[in-house]
């Protein structure tokens, strides 16, 4: 498909670049699930190129495509033991992500929020708890937020923050700031069963 896209891109670009990065982005997505971490940088790194040039044109459009790529690209550096360049990408996809939930709330919180969490983790993961907590205590607030008024669409993000999250307030001693929103989980939960 990628030959056959960036034909069309050539030849007709404002129609098909859109069509030829979502596609090198996917690619990136399968060669990262198959365990192939430098096909997968190229097709991300091409992918984020071209939405670059898109979201010049057409902001409103594309920034979040490129925050998207950017994303994933920390979650490959992050594994592949690149934790600068992890901590770059995840920085840039933070700050396009914050400027659109500033503008829909509604639409890109819980994108900041999937960030958050890889940023915590990332620091976790390097052993500095102390900078994790930060990026963990931001995310699990707006997971909480939206898994207290969309349960079920929400409580496995919820849930997965509250157990790594935890982990780092748990070895700061800070326990105590758990209680409310382990609380919340298992009054949703209790609800759940009682249905």
């Amino acid at each position: 498909a990628i030959p056959y896209r960036e034909k069309l891109a050539r030849t007709n670009p404002e129609e098909y670049k859109p069509d030829l990065a979502m596609t090198l982005n996917n690619m990136g997505i399968l060669h990262y699930n198959m365990g192939h971490p430098d096909e997968s940088l190229t097709c991300y790194t091409k992918a984020l190129e071209i939405y670059r040039e898109l979201a010049e044109k057409h902001p409103e459009a594309f920034q979040q495509d490129v925050a998207m790529t950017l994303n994933n690209m920390g979650a490959l550096h992050d594994d592949m033991g690149h934790p600068d360049e992890a901590l770059t990408c995840y920085t840039e996809a933070l700050e396009i992500r914050r400027e659109l939930a500033e503008k829909h709330p509604e639409a890109f919180k819980q994108y900041v929020a999937g960030t958050l969490n890889n940023m915590g983790a990332l620091y976790a993961d390097m052993d500095k708890p102390d900078e994790a907590l930060p990026y963990y205590r931001e995310s699990l607030e707006i997971y909480h937020k939206l898994f207290l008024r969309y349960p079920s669409a929400y409580i496995q993000d919820f849930s997965r923050t509250l157990k790594y999250g935890g982990e780092v307030y748990l070895k700061l001693g800070l326990e105590d700031e758990l209680k409310p929103f382990m609380e919340s989980l298992q009054k949703v939960m209790e609800a759940a069963g009682d249905e």
